[in-house]
């Protein structure tokens, strides 16, 4: 033998000593260096698979994979791996040191983007060897998405394919162990333990959910799954203390069937829920929510704290058929959530924590907006009286303006865990994701301020409010200066919809929103109009006087606006070019009566669910139909008159044919 064959295989026994030394060591927190393999691109997706650093030679052992193949990547060598990714309470990451060395944490970076690996350093912390640190800040979903971790080269030190995670548990790495486990609850600052490599099937029922009338002799549902499957009928979030399925479920009335399925070496599965309306006749669509806690979710929905969000699912069916059925959060909205121990607002929140996040490819108001992050069920102060206040202005707002924004919605009756609670409207959520939609910019852009407090915070506002309030607006330069802080246009159309609604709650009720990617401007939204139509002489008096309950920058600042000639100007003819179109007698009479057609199949059963009289819904409608009169019309004119001290030959020139 060679002397230099001799040392090739010396060197050979040395690093399979090395080798060996290295697979055995587990420091406190530590895995065993394992060996970044590149995982084959998944046929679903266009984004490119990371490029991982250089290692040691591809472990002989095949990989565990995901469903479709791809292969699951082993802990890396360092210096920082994924530990755990869990969205029960938040969108959190652990990060494990599992190098023998401290690790400043702002070298590296998370993302759930491949094509921006930078999207999110770390903080200025140093990192122990074998410690964990919890990350917040990115937006996950727990049904599917993707996590990189990368260092200011955008090279990739580790990667994870979040796939199917039960909401309330966590995705993660056991020390020692290739590939990924699923947790039944998170283990975060903790080493990860009791993993399973599965989650098990949902189960699925023999007949679709849905609306079904003339049924006689009830209806009889078969699940099916693997494993033994665990069942409630009241709505509640089943566990394995619930009723075990055995054998068909015969349904005499309107029940939901939820059903979780539990596998052997599997976590549970998600939750299914089926819901069955069985001889309700509704004419309206039917929104379900189901509260995993209904006893919790209701103890909050009977008190005084709109605060809180609680896991459930939410469903719509249009024509008896399902168009979405999605787990969510519910949260109390509206100062309704106080005031109202009858009924309502609540929204729907589609988070990832809950499991497929937005709710997606979805055209529920047929206006091209097909995802949410949020919808609104809205009962509103009106709910009592008319039912349609609200809507009617939205309506009008909708077709009359293409520059002040207003909410699509439909109405619907509610079921809440199977029990009737009546007459809503489902309603676009007016957030940042709705602005962004609206415009065509990203949600991230948009800023939305409607509490009064933060508003009164907002340096930029408050310089809108006292130009508009105290400057000389016969100044062009000051005109100019307050058009370029605010779109004109929007304030023109949201104070003359204000004002011919009269609305009398507009203190509370006033949202401010603006993008760098529109422009520079701040603009208004137009929302919350129960308080609409209730003093037939109060058109237009709640933005030019304090009136009711005003907001007092909007009335001081119209009062001082109508002294410059431009705005006066286009503030009357738009007025005039409103009240030929939209908001004629002949178009607002229309509308309310559609809307009042629309949901009267279903006010007297509403009624009675709430304890009021069919008879006083009659009666608030009669007295709707008086805003859509020529007398009413004349009234609004009347107010601008005398606010706006118009002379003779003014009111001539704008509405003469209304006189």
């Amino acid at each position: 033998m060679t002397t230099r064959n001799s040392r090739r295989i010396a060197a050979a026994l040395v690093l399979m000593l090395v080798l060996t030394l290295l697979a055995a060591y587990e420091g406190p927190g530590r895995a065993a260096p394992a060996v970044p393999t590149e995982a084959p691109a998944a046929e679903h997706t266009s984004e490119p698979e990371p490029e991982l650093t250089p290692g040691p030679e591809p472990t002989p052992e095949p990989l565990p994979r995901y469903a479709d193949g791809e292969a699951s990547l082993q802990i890396p060598s360092g210096p920082l791996a994924i530990s755990e990714i869990t969205t029960t309470n938040g969108d959190l990451v652990e990060l494990v040191n599992v190098s023998g060395q401290d690790v400043l944490l702002s070298d590296y970076y998370l993302s759930d983007k491949n094509t921006d690996r930078l999207k999110l350093r770390l903080p200025e912390d140093v990192l122990a060897p074998g410690a964990f640190y919890v990350v917040e800040g990115l937006s996950l979903s727990v049904k599917g998405d993707r996590l990189w971790l990368s260092d200011a080269r955008e090279t990739v030190l580790d990667y994870a394919r979040i796939e199917n995670v039960p909401p309330g548990g966590s995705y993660g790495r056991i020390r020692s162990e290739a590939g990924w486990f699923y947790f039944s609850s998170p283990s975060l600052g903790e080493e990860n333990a009791g993993g399973l490599r599965r989650v098990s099937e949902e189960p699925t029922a023999s007949v679709a959910s849905g609306a079904y009338d003339g049924v006689t002799d009830g209806l009889t549902i078969e699940l099916q799954g693997s494993g033994t499957i665990y069942y409630t009928l009241d709505g509640q979030k089943p566990d394995m203390e619930s009723a075990v399925y055995t054998g068909p479920i015969r349904l005499t009335g309107t029940t939901v069937v939820r059903a979780v399925s539990v596998e052997p070496d599997a976590v549970p599965s998600r939750v299914a829920t089926y819901n069955y309306f069985l001889n309700e006749g509704h004419a309206l669509p039917i929104v379900a929510f189901s509260a995993d806690d209904y006893d919790a979710w209701f103890s909050h929905y009977s008190g005084h704290n709109r605060f809180g969000e609680y896991a459930g699912t939410a469903a719509l069916y249009r024509e008896g058929e399902e168009v979405f059925n999605l787990d969510c959060g519910l949260q109390l909205k509206g100062f309704s959530a106080v005031l109202d121990p009858m009924k309502k607002n609540f929204g729907f929140f589609f988070r990832g924590r809950y499991g497929d996040g937005d709710l997606e490819d979805c055209d529920l108001f047929d206006n091209g907006v097909t995802s949410y992050s949020s919808l609104l069920l809205r009962a509103g102060q009106d709910h009592h009286a008319a039912i349609i206040r609200n809507e009617v202005m939205q309506e009008l707002c909708l077709a009359g303006s293409s520059v002040l924004p207003a909410q699509h919605g439909v109405y619907c009756v509610v079921y809440m865990n199977g029990h009737y609670k009546g007459i809503y409207s489902l309603k676009e959520n007016m957030n940042d994701h709705f602005f962004g939609d609206l415009y065509g910019v990203s949600p991230e852009s948009v800023t939305t301020l409607r509490v009064r407090a933060d508003v009164e915070k907002c340096e930029e506002l408050q310089e809108i409010f006292d130009l508009g309030e105290h400057a000389d607006m016969t100044d062009p330069e000051n005109y100019a200066r307050f058009c370029e802080l605010i779109d004109i246009d929007n304030y023109i159309d949201y104070i003359l919809f204000e004002g011919f609604s009269g609305n009398t709650d507009l203190l509370e009720n006033v949202r401010y929103f603006k993008s760098p990617e529109i422009d520079q401007r701040w603009r208004l939204a137009f929302f919350d109009l129960d308080c609409a139509f209730y003093e037939f002489y109060g058109g237009m008096r709640c933005v030019f006087e304090s009136y009711a309950k005003p907001s007092h920058e909007i009335t001081f600042m119209s009062r001082n606006l109508i002294h410059n000639a431009q705005f006066r100007d286009r503030l009357l003819s738009r007025y005039a070019q409103l009240l030929r179109g939209v908001l004629s007698p002949e178009y607002v009479t229309a509308t309310m009566a559609r809307l009042a057609n629309e949901i009267e199949p279903e006010v007297t059963r509403d009624r009675v669910s709430n304890g009021i009289s069919r008879d006083y819904w009659d009666h608030m409608m009669d007295q709707l139909y008086r805003f859509g009169t020529i007398d009413y019309t004349r009234a609004t004119i009347e107010a601008l008159r005398q606010d706006l001290d118009m002379s003779r030959e003014e009111v001539e020139r704008y509405f003469g044919e209304w006189l």
